[in-house]
């Protein structure tokens, strides 16, 4: 069995564990930033290494087991999942904050296995309330949210009306694929990466360029130089 802390123990801000007795590519990340894994720098570089070590373990498969899968669950404990970003290292540290998010997310949208975000509480940010905040959206947020929204209402419940999903009105709006009762949300995750641990064959090639293919757009803002918003936004 797998178990990782990152950066270290003492200062861990993610743990990762495998969980499933004898099938070393199920694996199971938990955010340690409580009570609200906020995102800064820390956080963010704790989530891009324990990502890579996921990918090398696949990548690292030998011959013999290059088919047998894998999943990774995302998970926490208490009233949050996430709350978005560490406002103070965002206004701070954004030239440094930016790059990792971006990492992250094009990471996740092209990663080998299957990802299964197992939110355990409220998942705020990342377009969602920034409209009550008095926030702009960062750049490149919209053109994901569209990819993964494809209804036109919903979007803009999102983004102009900073709507606050509850479990049904988020997988009616599209946002999630399943609600579980919070006691059970762990074992149900768990049960789903069994389901669909069998796409990531031949050490995952095949998913990673299949979703690479389907967020392209989204891969290519995010790799693209960074853009000056006053070129496309208007002056006021």
């Amino acid at each position: 069995m797998t178990l990782i802390y990152f950066p270290n123990e003492k200062d861990a801000q993610i743990k990762l564990s495998t969980v499933i007795p004898g099938y070393p590519t199920g694996f199971l990340l938990e955010m340690l930033s409580l009570p609200e894994n906020r995102l800064d720098i820390k956080f963010l570089e704790a989530f891009i290494s324990a990502l890579n070590y996921v990918d090398n373990t696949i990548i690292n498969l030998p011959e013999d087991k290059k088919h047998i899968g894998g999943f990774l669950i995302t998970s926490s404990t208490g009233k949050f999942y996430c709350n978005g970003f560490n406002v103070t290292a965002l206004s701070t540290q954004t030239e440094i904050v930016a790059p990792l998010l971006r990492t992250i997310v094009c990471k996740l949208l092209t990663f080998r296995v299957m990802t299964i975000a197992a939110m355990n509480g409220h998942a705020f940010g990342g377009g969602c309330v920034e409209i009550d905040l008095g926030m702009g959206l960062q750049i490149g947020t919209t053109t994901l949210i569209k990819q993964k929204v494809k209804d036109a209402g919903a979007v803009r419940r999102c983004t102009l009306m900073g709507h606050r999903y509850t479990a049904d009105e988020a997988v009616k709006d599209g946002l999630v694929d399943y609600t579980a009762d919070p006691e059970n949300l762990l074992d149900a995750a768990v049960e789903l990466g069994k389901q669909v641990s069998k796409k990531a064959l031949n050490r995952g090639e095949a998913l990673m360029k299949t979703k690479a293919e389907m967020y392209k757009d989204v891969i290519i803002y995010h790799h693209s130089e960074p853009l000056d918003k006053s070129r496309y936004q208007p002056k006021l």
